[in-house]
């Protein structure tokens, strides 16, 4: 899903972010400041000091309207069909 993901990324995607449907956008936005704010899911958490580089991007990536491909990937390695009902 990533890799996919990754086409709408660039600053040159031909899909604007607006454009996209709203759970999209909501879980793009949500799971990318959760992932800076908390650390990467089903790791060790850093200390709050080691993220705040990750936050800033983060915020960045938020703020230009990115889509963030890493935000999709939270389902963990096999998801099930309940798991990615739940990335929205």
């Amino acid at each position: 899903m990533e890799e996919r993901l990754t086409e709408l990324a660039t600053p040159h995607s031909k899909v604007q972010f607006n454009k996209l449907p709203d759970k999209m956008q909501v879980c793009s936005i949500f799971n990318t400041l959760e992932r800076a704010m908390k650390g990467e899911p089903f790791k060790e958490p850093t200390q709050k000091i080691n993220r705040l580089t990750d936050i800033e991007l983060a915020c960045k990536i938020v703020l230009l309207k990115n889509v963030h491909p890493p935000a999709f990937n939270d389902s963990g390695s096999n998801p099930s069909p309940d798991t990615i009902g739940h990335l929205d």
